[in-house]
């Protein structure tokens, strides 16, 4: 039967699309990215958009599903997220997060556009969606904050040790790969015990997975984990929980540090060690290859802002 309604052609081309992904060594969870955020698309159209012909389907199709889940995913915050002792947030959803959106339903009707007998082409439907501003004014932690952190985590550290719960101890060497690393949180859930290699005295070199497939190393103080790692099994990943779950653990973490809770969730982590990296007078190029950015512009865009401690230390050098 011939498809009529863009529903019916999501529905048809999601199987093949995955398979497509699967074909070209995309990680599983890159692939289930992908495959969440169709089902998003398609749950639109389901309830709004469910007859809308191919032919009249539009970037103004596109920027409703941005308005539509924009509101999904705030419902969800408020649902999943519960105040840190009356503290509270106004909710916002990253203009990281809606491109990502944007991004998968171009990746899967570009790849529709190039596997249809019928001549469609949706380049054109993309052309005109609603710009997403960038915020690079972004959550740090302050040198407050990261020394409060820091003290918890190595209270933390001593008791996960003492009381010897292999659970626990996976969480909190995690936590402790996430605050010194400044990693992905999506790299630190795939790190193996085994991607652990001596490199001298101090440090551990670790091999990270990053974005695209690309192995790049990063360094971690031996002192930080080696207690740890003597009792991860052989083989076996450091911690083995969903983004989710860890998500959620994290912001227990920062609730028992008594981060107020405009600052939660995993990223505030790696902004931060770039940061902090910057005020130690690291060179932008070195934390361009420790955090794992593929054009040097990115890191320059959200770490070359002097903080207020930062600009602070400044002026004291000049005027004493």
């Amino acid at each position: 039967m011939e498809i009529r309604t863009i529903y019916d052609l999501v529905l048809d081309y999601k199987k093949p699309f995955l398979e497509h992904l699967l074909l070209k060594d995309c990680k599983k969870t890159t692939i289930d990215r992908f495959s969440n955020k169709i089902d998003y698309f398609s749950d639109f159209l389901s309830i709004y958009e469910k007859n809308i012909t191919i032919d009249n389907f539009s970037s103004m199709h596109i920027n409703s599903f941005l308005t539509y889940t924009k509101d999904r995913i705030l419902k969800s915050k408020s649902i999943l997220k519960k105040s840190r002792k009356g503290l509270k947030r106004k909710e916002i959803v990253s203009h990281w997060t809606l491109k990502s959106y944007i991004t998968a339903l171009k990746c899967f009707f570009s790849f529709i556009s190039d596997n249809n007998n019928d001549l469609l082409d949706f380049s054109k439907v993309f052309s005109k969606i609603i710009k997403i501003k960038e915020n690079t004014e972004i959550e740090r932690f302050t040198l407050a904050e990261r020394e409060k952190i820091q003290s918890v985590l190595e209270k933390e550290s001593q008791e996960a040790l003492k009381k010897g719960n292999l659970q626990q101890i996976r969480n909190i060497l995690a936590l402790n790969i996430l605050f010194y690393t400044g990693l992905r949180v999506s790299e630190v859930l795939q790190i193996n015990k085994g991607d652990f290699r001596e490199h001298d005295e101090r440090f551990f070199s670790i091999d990270i997975k990053g974005k695209g497939g690309k192995v790049r190393k990063t360094f971690i103080l031996k002192e930080i984990v080696i207690e740890f790692l003597d009792l991860i099994p052989e083989d076996k990943k450091i911690i083995n929980v969903e983004y989710v779950s860890f998500y959620q653990k994290i912001n227990r973490f920062l609730a028992r540090c008594n981060i107020s809770y405009q600052k939660s969730g995993c990223h505030i982590f790696r902004h931060s060690f770039g940061d902090f990296l910057v005020s130690k007078g690291v060179d932008l190029k070195i934390i361009q290859e420790l955090l794992g950015h593929q054009n040097i512009s990115t890191t320059a865009k959200f770490y070359t802002r002097a903080g207020d401690d930062v600009k602070t230390k400044s002026l004291k050098a000049v005027f004493g």
